[in-house]
């Protein structure tokens, strides 16, 4: 089992290992609006969660479409939405 994870670990960039530690770490602080994955992203509850991480340094919302930077910042909260406006996602990156 080791020799398997070993084995993945070798297949991932530089970037995607910096993006699992921080999900595994929480280092943006994301864990508190986990519980958001797959609600709507309406009006109410961006509100919510943007109560719930009055202290997070930076929240960028992703949409279907947007161009992402792609400057890697594990501080900061990444919300992707999907097409149909539910957020699928929510990561430090």
């Amino acid at each position: 089992m080791f020799g398997a994870a070993s084995l993945l670990a070798g297949c991932q960039s530089d970037g995607e290992r910096v993006i699992a530690r921080a999900q595994r770490l929480d280092t943006c602080g994301a864990k508190p609006i986990r519980e958001f994955v797959w609600r709507i992203a309406d009006q109410l509850t961006r509100e919510a969660i943007e109560q719930r991480l009055a202290n997070a340094q930076e929240i960028r919302w992703i949409s279907p479409g947007d161009k992402i930077i792609a400057n890697l910042s594990t501080g900061r909260i990444n919300i992707s939405v999907n097409e149909n406006g539910k957020i699928q996602h929510i990561g430090c990156y």
